[in-house]
């Protein structure tokens, strides 16, 4: 079964075009913390809010990265994807799991990351990523992203970014860990060059509509 591409309308290409756009500001942004919590003096500049000594590798992140510091600190497997998407700043992350085993070493809970969005350009940004990481065989496993729970009063759908295990009968945890640094490491400059080809696609295309 063939289905054809559906008609391209100056709106909906405006509507990626500055949906791209804000991608591409937020991610250059380095003026705001990560962490929306960390209220530390600076050693550098004294400030309450600049980012100079912000980092994947500050101790603090599971306490500011969190709502809920005492009860739900962020796990230390997980801690630098959350980290990574709270740098960028182009969604709202709102959950994550580091993954666990069962008490016989098998894999029990897949770690991920919930993110609220409303932006179908992010998403499919993040969906190339996902698979041109896949494609140069720098993850164990192929990731995914699917909605999720959202409560009914959230203007924003939820969604999970995850392990695809559909075709693996057993995985370990540790490499399913070593996929997360993969992808915290590489999502910042790869999001940001998606953003861009494809704000350049768009651009050219909108010359040729009417």
């Amino acid at each position: 079964m063939k289905i054809t591409q559906p008609e391209k309308t100056k709106s909906t290409i405006c509507h990626q075009i500055e949906e791209l756009k804000h991608i591409i500001t937020q991610i250059s942004d380095h003026s705001v913390r990560p962490c929306e919590n960390c209220h530390d003096v600076c050693p550098s500049c004294g400030s309450l809010k600049c980012a100079c000594n912000c980092s994947k590798e500050c101790s603090k992140i599971p306490e500011k990265l969190s709502s809920d510091s005492v009860l739900y600190p962020i796990e230390d497997s997980i801690s630098p994807l959350v980290y990574c998407f709270n740098e960028m700043n182009i969604c709202q992350t709102c959950w994550s799991c580091e993954g666990h085993n069962d008490m016989s070493g098998r894999l029990e809970k897949l770690p991920q990351i919930w993110f609220y969005t409303d932006s179908f350009m992010l998403l499919r940004v993040l969906d190339d990523c996902l698979s041109l990481l896949k494609a140069k065989s720098l993850l164990v496993v192929a990731w995914q992203l699917s909605t999720t729970y959202t409560e009914r009063t959230c203007e924003q759908s939820t969604f999970a970014l995850k392990p695809d295990l559909s075709f693996i009968d057993h995985i370990d945890l540790k490499d399913l860990h070593k996929d997360i640094t993969v992808l915290s490491e590489n999502f910042p400059k790869m999001i940001k060059k998606i953003s861009l080809d494809y704000l350049n696609l768009l651009n050219k295309s909108l010359l040729t509509v009417n």
